[in-house]
């Protein structure tokens, strides 16, 4: 896995420079998110379009040859129900080999009445403002994505974000 928050986008960046036209040719992969070039710090990209059970169960199987900084986040984008949560985390914790996981909701924040609610919200559903702050896991922590480098924004949109 590489650095999450620096070194991701800045290396991209790079790469993207280098070797754009081979990019352009579809000779080299390097994700792009409304032109924006980042790296991933999974073992499968979050933008991998998976599921969620084989998501987990590639990433236990490839876990288990690492010593240690391995995570994989299971992104909400809606509050789930207590109950099938208890029984994802239940069923992760005895049926897989998994190292670590995170269970990661997105959180949106208004910044004029203090509401907080899971999901992506543009305008907040108590007061109708649009001062609101999205927050997200940026490696091991909750950040507001205004404060996040373009390559992690790309990387936050292009996001699969599971339903449980």
């Amino acid at each position: 896995e590489v650095p999450g928050e620096g070194a991701s986008y800045r290396l991209a960046s790079i790469d993207y420079k280098l070797f754009k036209e081979y990019v352009e040719k579809g000779e080299y992969f390097i994700p792009l998110y409304d032109g924006v070039p980042f790296y991933s710090n999974s073992i499968i990209p979050y933008y991998a379009n998976v599921s969620l059970w084989d998501r987990i169960l590639w990433e236990a199987e490839v876990q288990q040859m690492f010593t240690g900084g391995v995570m994989t986040h299971i992104f909400l984008g809606e509050e789930a129900e207590p109950e099938a949560l208890k029984k994802l985390v239940h069923n992760i914790a005895v049926n897989t080999k998994i190292v670590y996981f995170s269970i990661t909701p997105t959180l949106t924040v208004c910044n004029s009445c203090r509401w907080c609610g899971i999901g992506v919200y543009t305008v907040c559903p108590k007061c109708n403002s649009r001062k609101v702050d999205i927050w997200s896991r940026i490696v091991g922590y909750y950040r507001p994505l205004s404060r996040w480098n373009p390559g992690k924004i790309a990387e936050f949109k292009s996001r699969i974000h599971y339903k449980v």
